[in-house]
């Protein structure tokens, strides 16, 4: 288990929200791309989108996790 405990300014914590945001929602735009592969059977395209499900909460979980409070310097 790793604890992360650093300071950033408002625009770096939006930015490292975002990315971890951004790239969970990309897994949407792989599952539509699953849906319409003709190359693929059903099954195939099921696990492929079940994996990509779960990895997209997984990223936004890790969102969830982060415990965010304002420095007053």
């Amino acid at each position: 288990m790793i604890h992360f405990d650093f300071i950033v300014e408002d625009i770096d914590a939006e930015n490292i929200v975002r990315a971890v945001r951004n790239s969970a929602l990309r897994n949407d735009e792989s599952i539509m791309d699953y849906e319409a592969r003709a190359d693929l059977t059903q099954e195939q395209k099921d696990s492929y989108i079940g994996w990509l499900k779960a990895n997209k909460e997984y990223m936004l979980g890790l969102i969830e996790q982060m415990t965010n409070t304002r420095v007053e310097e």
